[in-house]
């Protein structure tokens, strides 16, 4: 046999065995470990547990969902978020996604050790440091006036309204429900907030002023759409376009009442629940089971009349 023949005849071989194991059924892949691995995780809700799945599936599956776990390297992850090193928090969560996955297959002994811990403990990709939303202090709140007057008969001033009101993070409240409000509070169940705990706004004169300008309608969102439920993009975007660009953004509202109830003393524990924060203590937590609904009226009351006041 010639050189060019055994090469030739190789190559075939090679072929092969990549449609075989493309095929084996029996073969252990990254696809299979992470759909194992997902199965069996618990989400703090639907968004999150959608958006773990959204990531791998654009930058790691299209490379690597056939290849078995016992021949992934980290060159071959290193190569598929290269691409992306300028989206730092994508990389970083995306390469965290991929280690969970493979320290799964540690503990089902389909693997010795984790071939891509060095991606993590070494810094591999330049990445930028990120960079604070832009927010203003709650002492200029007023320079939101001239927007509020101008859409004062769009649905997106009461979403800002009732934004600042409820200090709400902005899926929570851009998704709400009328089935959550009831006479004297809103209550958010646990399924539908960021730290998988149900949550209760004291609900304030100012709240069901805005409140009783929208209909209930089929849907059961309080600013519902035809598709759904009114979205977080269409404010961010008004307010870039109306002089808050890279100044303020709409999760930002909550940084203004942390701020304004840190300089008014209200106690940690009580200005941190009503921003729905969760003690940084474990052992807190087991121990703290107060939501402080009482003392939070109080607070929630001072902090509406002091945005309808700046707005007014």
């Amino acid at each position: 046999m010639t050189l060019q023949g055994a090469r030739t005849l190789a190559d075939d071989f090679m072929k092969r065995a990549e449609k075989k194991k493309k095929k084996d059924p029996w073969l252990f892949t990254f696809r299979k470990a992470f759909d194992e691995w997902y199965a069996g995780k618990e989400y703090q809700n639907e968004k999150v547990k959608q958006n773990v799945k959204n990531r791998l599936e654009r930058y790691i599956m299209p490379e690597l969902e056939n290849i078995p776990v016992t021949e992934l390297k980290s060159p071959m992850v290193y190569d598929c978020l290269k691409p992306i090193e300028n989206k730092s928090e994508t990389v970083w969560k995306t390469l965290s996604y991929v280690n969970q996955v493979l320290n799964y297959c540690v503990a089902r002994g389909m693997l010795p050790s984790n071939p891509c811990l060095p991606l993590i403990k070494i810094k591999t990709f330049h990445l930028k440091s990120s960079t604070p939303m832009p927010v203003l202090s709650y002492k200029d709140l007023a320079e939101l006036k001239p927007l509020m007057d101008k859409i004062k008969v769009r649905r997106s001033h009461d979403v800002i309204l009732l934004a600042l009101l409820t200090l709400l993070r902005t899926g929570e409240l851009t998704s709400l429900r009328w089935e959550w409000i009831g006479e004297d509070v809103i209550t958010i169940p646990a399924k539908a907030m960021k730290m998988n705990r149900e949550h209760r706004v004291p609900l304030t004169p100012q709240m069901q002023e805005v409140l009783a300008r929208h209909p209930k309608r089929k849907a059961g969102y309080v600013f519902a759409t035809p598709t759904g439920h009114f979205q977080q993009d269409s404010v961010n975007k008004l307010l870039r376009e109306n002089g808050f660009r890279d100044r303020l953004v709409m999760h930002g509202f909550r940084s203004m009442g942390r701020t304004w109830m840190a300089e008014q003393m209200i106690r940690f524990e009580v200005a941190e629940a009503c921003l729905a924060h969760q003690e940084q203590s474990s052992v807190v937590r087991a121990y703290s089971r107060s939501d402080y609904l009482d003392e939070r009226r109080e607070v929630m009351q001072r902090w509406n009349e002091y945005v309808v006041g700046e707005l007014a």
